[in-house]
This record gives structure tokens, C-alpha cells and sequence, in this order.
């Protein structure tokens, strides 16, 4: 026979819940852990700003190169130029100088010139009976205590004589034998000085002339410059 009793509630009719999973644990981080992703970070921003840095040149260096080539196309005709007109100058100012020392520096060098001529030329004129050494005025008595010394470096036997020429200019000489003779003129030697640089001078002013057509004509061609 059955018991009959209260009714507690207590019985769930629901079906079972299924349970939940449990979520994982947090991961945790050391120390090393922390250093080596702050390594890393540093490490790919560095990274970052070097590329950033080498696309800012390249776009830079494309922006200016073309501009620095134009420039430079006529960068060399200007130095060319300037060269030519510093060589023009310092040609002029020599020039000036040598005009003015010239008459001291030939007087001090006019005896030893002459005399190393007369040597050399003796030298050659061994079969000579004689010879003979002229001289401007001024320059007489101070060679003649060199004849007999002259003739003796030279090696020559002969009659080695000593004349006054008043045809000659200062630091002029001229030795004469039988069937010849040699000169020096200090005059002609100064004359072809001064042609010398003339003719350097003329060359360096038509050389700046083409420069300046030829630099005429490139800026002429070249394009304009962009800027961006």
C-alpha cells in the first residue's frame, strides 16, 4: 500500500545544464618576457624610422639631382673662365715685373752670360789663330781681367782680342773669327719675352671668348629646372 505524503518541491523536472567551460588561466609574463618584447618593439620602430628616413632621401635626391646636373653643366664653363682670366692676370702682372727687373737682372747676369758664351764658342775654334770679342764700353774693363782665363777654360791657343764696340747695347757681346761669328743681344732677347707673353695673353683671351659662346649656347639648351 502505497504512502501518501507533502510535496516538498524539490524534484527538478528540467533537463540537466550542460556545464560550462572553464575559461583558460591568463597567461603570465616574466621579466625576460617583458625585456625581450620591449627589445623587439625598439628594434621594428628603428626599423620603421630607417625606411621612413631612406624614402625621404630617395624622394629628396629625385627631386634635387636634376637641378644640380643643370647647375653643373654650367659650373665647368664658369671655372674654365675663371682660370683663364687668373693665368690672363698673373701673365700681365709678371710681365710688369719682368719689365722693371729685367735692366738690373741683365746687368748682373750680362758678365757671366758672356763669358760662358766665350767658353763654349772657343771651345769649337781650337784651329782658330784668333779671335775676336766685342764689347760695349761699359763692359770692357770688367771682362778684360777675364780674357786670359776665359781662353784658358775654353782651351784655346789663339789671340783672344778684347775691342770697344759703340754699337752695342748693354749686355751685348759679339765674338768674330775668320769665316764667322756669334752674338748675343740683350735687346732681342727681351723683345721675344714680351712677344712670348703677348702671344700667350692673346691666346688665353680667345680662348675666354669661345667659353663664354660655348656656355651661352648650353644654357640656351639646357631645360628649366623643376622644383617640386
Amino acid at each position: 500500500m502505497a504512502i501518501s505524503g507533502k510535496f516538498l518541491f524539490d524534484t527538478s523536472f528540467d533537463s540537466p545544464m550542460e556545464a560550462k567551460p572553464e575559461k583558460p588561466p591568463a597567461p603570465k609574463f616574466g621579466e625576460d618576457d617583458l625585456r625581450q618584447a620591449r627589445e623587439e618593439g625598439h628594434a621594428a620602430g628603428r626599423a620603421a624610422g630607417r625606411a621612413e628616413a631612406r624614402a625621404e632621401r630617395e624622394e629628396l635626391a629625385a627631386r634635387t639631382l636634376p637641378a644640380v646636373a643643370q647647375a653643373l653643366q654650367g659650373f665647368a664653363p664658369m671655372c674654365e673662365r675663371i682660370e683663364q682670366q687668373t693665368l690672363s692676370w698673373a701673365l700681365t702682372a709678371a710681365l710688369g715685373m719682368v719689365r722693371k727687373l729685367y735692366p738690373t737682372l741683365e746687368q748682373m747676369q750680362s758678365v757671366i752670360e758672356i763669358e760662358q758664351m766665350a767658353i763654349a764658342t772657343l771651345r769649337d775654334l781650337e784651329e782658330e789663330p784668333r779671335v775676336v770679342l766685342r764689347l760695349p764700353d761699359t763692359l770692357i774693363e770688367e771682362i778684360r781681367p777675364r780674357i786670359a782665363e776665359i781662353a784658358k777654360q775654353a782651351g784655346f791657343g789663339g789671340r783672344l782680342l778684347l775691342i770697344a764696340d759703340e754699337g752695342l747695347g748693354p749686355g751685348d757681346c759679339r765674338l768674330e773669327w775668320a769665316d764667322g761669328g756669334i752674338e748675343r743681344q740683350a735687346q732681342r732677347t727681351w723683345v721675344e719675352i714680351e712677344q712670348r707673353i703677348a702671344r700667350s695673353l692673346a691666346a688665353l683671351s680667345a680662348g675666354a671668348g669661345r667659353t663664354d659662346s660655348h656656355a651661352a649656347d648650353d644654357a640656351q639648351a639646357l631645360p628649366e629646372a623643376r622644383t617640386a
